[in-house]
């Protein structure tokens, strides 16, 4: 129940409000750290803004599968349109 809560209140909240209440929930070293979760959000954060040549590039630097970012971030899509028709 209480997850349900906190979810609906993220959901609510405008993309860049919530992103930072992710970026600032996580312990800093893990956002210093070049693993792949780190390559995945700030892919996510310049695909979000339309900063295309950077998306590409935080590909290449992770050493991320092109095909496999767009197709988490489509499934990430579907998810948030169907959480959001659960609270409407």
């Amino acid at each position: 129940m209480a997850s349900q809560v906190i979810a609906a209140r993220f959901i609510a909240s405008p993309l860049p409000e919530s992103a930072a209440r992710l970026r600032y929930a996580a312990p800093q070293p893990m956002m210093d750290i070049r693993c792949r979760a780190h390559g995945y959000l700030r892919w996510l954060e310049c695909h979000e803004r339309g900063n295309w040549a950077s998306s590409d590039a935080i590909v290449e630097a992770y050493g991320l599968d092109q095909a496999d970012v767009v197709g988490c971030f489509a499934e990430a899509v579907e998810w948030a349109e169907a959480a959001l028709r659960t609270v409407a």
